[in-house]
């Protein structure tokens, strides 16, 4: 892919990047309807007595309220009640995505996506640019709600829009626990996106810190990797005037300018 940036750097945002156009040949839409769920009526009734709608648009705005201690239990009675765990929202993420995306609230938020995977969640379900609960949850760096979704089965190289990985989204977040979890469950340290074929490295480079760039060089990263426009992790540093606690840890791991200095 070409880029028109000349003398700029640029580093895609994993969390953020756009749609792309998808150039694919038109096929048929139609879609299988999901198999019918059996519904408990006591289930039902105890939704109804608390003031919920038995609807997957209420389901979903119950995972994604804030947090309470009771948000776990309501997710049990819907999917007693018979609603889809994998239904969708408009964004098109499901109700696993919602909970993996949000900041943990301690034990509470992993026994919600737990209970959200016993009742029949997909863990490889995508959603809104592509991503999966495991991008999600790398993003804000829960290392229990990334446990729960790997042992789940999780794809732990699944790709986004943009080719993304999980490693690359932790590494461009600095959440150093995530980073050696993904890493010891085999990840593509070297894995590049497919827009500026950026490394998990490069990403580190960016916006992480110094321990970021240690855990990614003890993972045998590609320490002179080259991106599209022929920088090095370590030009980035440089050229973004990153702290010098993160151009030190490149330099003594042995990374090299790319360009000329």
């Amino acid at each position: 892919m070409r880029h028109a940036m000349a003398g700029s750097l640029l580093l895609t945002i994993a969390c953020t990047a756009p749609p792309a156009t998808d150039t694919r040949p038109a096929t048929d839409t139609k879609k299988a309807a999901p198999p019918q769920r059996s519904s408990d009526p006591a289930a039902v009734q105890k939704l109804k007595d608390s003031g919920k709608e038995v609807t997957p648009a209420a389901f979903l705005e119950t995972v994604q309220a804030g947090y309470n201690d009771k948000r776990a239990e309501l997710v049990a009675l819907y999917l007693a009640a018979g609603i889809d765990p994998n239904a969708k929202g408009t964004d098109d993420n499901a109700a696993l995505h919602l909970a993996a995306s949000q900041m943990a609230d301690g034990a509470g938020q992993r026994e919600l996506v737990e209970t959200l995977l016993k009742g029949g969640a997909d863990v490889r379900a995508r959603g809104s640019q592509k991503r999966t609960p495991l991008h999600e949850a790398a993003i804000h760096g829960e290392l229990a709600i990334v446990d729960a979704l790997l042992a789940a089965g999780a794809e732990v190289d699944a790709r986004s829009e943009g080719g993304y990985t999980p490693l690359y989204i932790a590494s461009q977040n600095g959440h150093v626990a995530v980073m050696k979890r993904l890493l010891e469950k085999g990840a593509d340290v070297n894995a590049r996106n497919t827009l500026t074929e950026q490394t998990p490295l490069m990403a580190a480079a960016y916006n992480a810190g110094p321990e970021a760039i240690e855990v990614l060089a003890a993972a045998k990263a590609d320490l002179n990797a080259v991106d599209y426009s022929k920088r090095s992790a370590l030009d980035m540093a440089v050229d973004l005037k990153r702290e010098e606690a993160v151009v030190a840890a490149l330099r003594k791991a042995g990374a090299q300018p790319a360009k000329k200095e």
